[in-house]
């Protein structure tokens, strides 16, 4: 079938012309008010547009990456300041000291600044607090394993983080956007 002759362009010619004349292959063919697609007058470009590569510019790498983060600097923040009260705990505080803080051999308040570091980093890089978290939880729980002499095998960490990825697809396809 022919674009002249299809239905909408005989529907479209016997609104455009009077009732009175008939509709003809001939009218179809020289119809005066065909319609011709019009699109926006497009921009000329210098080539100066894609030569340009400074450290600045608004289109690097760095700048979008940033720019897109800026609202959350925040976390970045708090993630450094858990950074850093995790080099502390590990470099100052004896491991006595804080062996048995919540419970038995549990080391509450390095694994507390571990996972405030994972979590507020991933965040940051991320922008996803959920991922963000479920990777916390899980670098945390192998940690807190190897500080409690649980023996860390393959289908141990498979497990941690395949629950992990998994817990994801799964809250992802419910809370669908």
């Amino acid at each position: 079938m022919s674009l002249e002759s299809s239905p909408r362009a005989k529907s479209r010619l016997a609104k455009s012309t009077s009732s009175a004349e008939p509709i003809t292959p001939a009218n179809l063919s020289s119809s005066p008010q065909q319609h011709t697609p019009s699109f926006p007058p497009q921009e000329k470009f210098s080539i100066k547009d894609f030569t340009h590569h400074s450290p600045h510019h608004e289109s690097s790498i760095l700048v979008l990456f940033f720019k897109a983060r800026l609202k959350f600097i925040l976390l970045l923040v708090l993630g450094l300041l858990s950074l850093a009260s995790c080099i502390y705990i590990l470099q100052v505080v004896p491991p006595e000291q804080i062996a048995n803080t919540l419970f038995y051999h549990s080391y509450f308040p390095l694994l507390l600044s571990l996972f405030g570091t994972v979590f507020f980093t991933t965040s940051f890089l991320l922008l996803h607090s959920r991922r963000a978290f479920l990777l916390a939880a899980s670098i945390t729980l192998v940690v807190f394993f190897k500080v409690q002499d649980v023996l860390i095998t393959e289908v141990l960490l498979l497990s941690l983080f395949g629950g992990a990825i998994v817990l994801e697809l799964l809250f992802s396809f419910i809370f669908k956007k």
